[in-house]
């Protein structure tokens, strides 16, 4: 999904979105091309997206997204078509690493996303408040 209005670069998010339509519009086809450029371009060594390249796939920015992650991996595990298991499996891989990145355990022992969009991680979790 190229961003014609932002000088034809791409974002996780909108791939992400771009597999959700296909799905909805029953284009496993596409779905599956949209899958595999955004693997093999987009996709990091611990199994989430950078956010932002250029429209060839050249990484401007090598950080995840939270957001754009989670709908990577809920298009995955809502496929149906072709090659079914694997992009389920795939859409596992991808939601194992948003819980293990992305995310905190609350003192009530209930997860929650922590990382913004085009910041890095910080140097140590955010204190969550006891209350």
């Amino acid at each position: 999904m190229i961003r014609h209005d932002h000088g034809g670069d791409i974002v996780s998010e909108g791939q992400a979105y771009a597999m959700l339509i296909a799905e909805v519009a029953k284009r496993p086809a596409l779905v599956r091309t949209i899958w595999s450029w955004t693997n093999e371009r987009l996709g990091r060594a611990d199994g989430l997206f950078s956010w932002h390249a250029t429209g060839s796939g050249q990484i401007l920015n090598p950080q995840p997204a939270t957001d754009a992650d989670v709908l990577i991996a809920y298009a995955l595990l809502r496929y149906r078509g072709a090659d079914q298991a694997a992009l389920h499996a795939a859409g596992r891989r991808v939601a194992a690493a948003v819980l293990a990145n992305e995310s905190v355990t609350l003192p009530d022992g209930r997860r929650c996303w922590w990382r913004a969009r085009g910041r890095s991680r910080p140097r140590r979790r955010p204190s969550i408040p006891h209350t």
